[in-house]
């Protein structure tokens, strides 16, 4: 009776902590950094995340919107960066489902990473480029994109 009590809970103990290893998998920061685009509902983002920083690139808009950002558990929240350069209140943002480097999944859309890429935003923040340079880039991308997708 001791050895199958010992036994369950060693049992009960590695998939706790195969649990444990994937959601650390999912939230590992380095796993998120760098640049991403999302289409959601024929609508193109791009998306550049750094150590506490994420940067959104809303096509609609033409604005490049800046927010503060940390991972708790699974979730993602965020707050913007105001005019004044305060911060708002942090606000949950999404769930993170999966993250293999590659593609981002979360709970209300799904991010890819930009491979092979130039004029992203991150050349923009280090001012490789100008501001119209991204935009004209960006566009690029979202025209490509939008085509695939008219395609499929």
């Amino acid at each position: 009776m001791r050895i199958l009590c010992i036994l369950i809970i060693s049992v009960l103990f590695n998939s706790c902590n195969e649990k444990l290893k994937n959601e650390a998998k999912l939230t590992d920061d380095k796993n998120l950094l760098g640049n991403w685009y999302s289409v959601k509902n024929n609508h193109y983002f791009e998306y550049f995340f750094e150590n506490s920083k994420m940067y959104v690139f809303s096509t609609s808009s033409l604005d490049l919107f800046e927010y503060d950002y940390y991972i708790k558990n699974d979730s993602i929240f965020n707050s913007i960066l105001l005019p004044s350069g305060k911060n708002g209140e942090y606000k949950f943002h999404s769930i993170i489902i999966d993250n293999d480097g590659s593609r981002l999944k979360l709970s209300t859309r799904t991010l890819e990473r930009m491979v092979d890429s130039t004029e992203t935003i991150d050349k923009f923040l280090n001012e490789k480029i100008d501001y119209d340079d991204l935009k004209k880039r960006v566009l690029s991308r979202e025209r490509k994109f939008s085509n695939l997708i008219k395609k499929e």
